[in-house]
């Protein structure tokens, strides 16, 4: 992922300590969306507070306290997966759940596997071309710039994931509301669920815009009190930010082919943003431009993403529409019938 020299050994002991908790995680996202799905939101929002109130209590005890280093803060992390991998299974193993965990309901069956492995795919995509971007961004950097641009890099990632993490907050609450409807043939629900969860979103992420926009210093002073990493990581936050609104429009068109069942455009879309256009643009910008050709990429790729995304998502919502038509009328038939 780009890192040498003085920061490779405490990344190595992070991983290490980090890989004993991959399990309890993993367990623990899938239980967190199987409440979401019994329609339990609360016990699913109350589980991502317990682990990160515990993740927090932790550090502050491992690190602060113990002095433990980046390995405490490892630890932290896993005893928080813990927690709330626990917590959940308790409840699923209670009869307040309407699914009841045992080794008869958790054994795999071919067709619902192969349709969840389908309908994941473009959360597994988006997931994974995530990964793969930072690897590629790290030795772009590293290659066109220093560690203060490295660093850069880190706080910007942080501070647009508290953009990020509500709108894939809002996605989840919508696609189980977007399945219901879609399996009872209520194409109107569907159409005011999604075009509510688009409002939203790219109101949310207007917000954000704006705060990037006119609070880019103070947001990068959180992280670092550096006067050359604050003045040029203000100037990357206004720019890598310039076009954030539009990520919401994004976020929601793909949640609504996830949940309608159809797992192509859903697939391809989750791609176009990171894979399709950011990756050539991080190879051809940095050239011409340098560090900033890095942060440029980031606008553009989600200008030429939603531009894509629109043509997708148009279509499909008319043909909601169409249906919402048809299905008015088929009632209205009956009724004078």
């Amino acid at each position: 992922f780009g890192a040498s020299g003085s920061t490779l050994p405490p990344a190595r002991t992070y991983l290490i300590s980090l890989a004993l908790g991959y399990w309890p995680f993993g367990a623990s996202v899938a239980l967190n969306s199987l409440a979401r799905a019994e329609g339990n939101a609360r016990l699913a929002m109350t589980t991502m507070i317990l682990s990160a109130s515990v993740n927090v209590a932790l550090d502050a005890l491992f690190i602060g306290v113990l002095g433990f280093g980046i390995a405490g803060a490892a630890w932290a992390t896993v005893a928080a997966n813990w927690c709330s991998f626990l917590f959940l299974l308790a409840y699923f193993r209670s009869p307040k759940a309407c699914v009841r965990l045992n080794l008869k309901t958790i054994a795999p069956e071919k067709a619902s596997t192969i349709e969840i492995f389908r309908l994941g795919s473009s959360v597994f995509a988006r997931n994974a071309a995530s990964s793969l971007l930072a690897v590629l961004v790290n030795h772009v950097l590293a290659r066109t710039g220093s560690e203060l641009h490295l660093a850069i890099n880190g706080i910007q990632h942080r501070l647009v994931m508290f953009l990020f993490m509500p709108l894939f907050g809002i996605a989840q609450g919508l696609q189980p509301i977007l399945g219901y409807h879609e399996g009872a043939k209520n194409p109107q629900k569907v159409l005011e669920a999604v075009n509510l969860g688009m409002k939203v979103s790219i109101g949310f992420a207007t917000l954000a815009f704006a705060v990037f926009q006119l609070f880019p210093g103070p947001l990068v002073q959180i992280f670092s009190t550096s006067t050359s990493l604050v003045r040029d990581g203000a100037a990357a936050l206004r720019i890598l930010s310039g076009a954030l609104p539009l990520v919401g429009y994004h976020v929601v068109s793909v949640t609504m082919f996830q949940s309608l069942g159809l797992s192509g455009p859903a697939f391809w879309l989750s791609l176009t943003r990171q894979v399709f256009f950011f990756i050539p643009l991080l190879l051809i910008l940095p050239p011409f431009f340098g560090v900033w050709g890095v942060w440029i990429a980031y606008p553009a790729a989600d200008v030429l993403s939603f531009l894509v995304t629109f043509s997708f998502t148009q279509p499909q919502m008319r043909r909601l529409r169409d249906r919402m038509k048809t299905e008015n009328s088929t009632q209205k038939t009956l009724q004078y019938s």
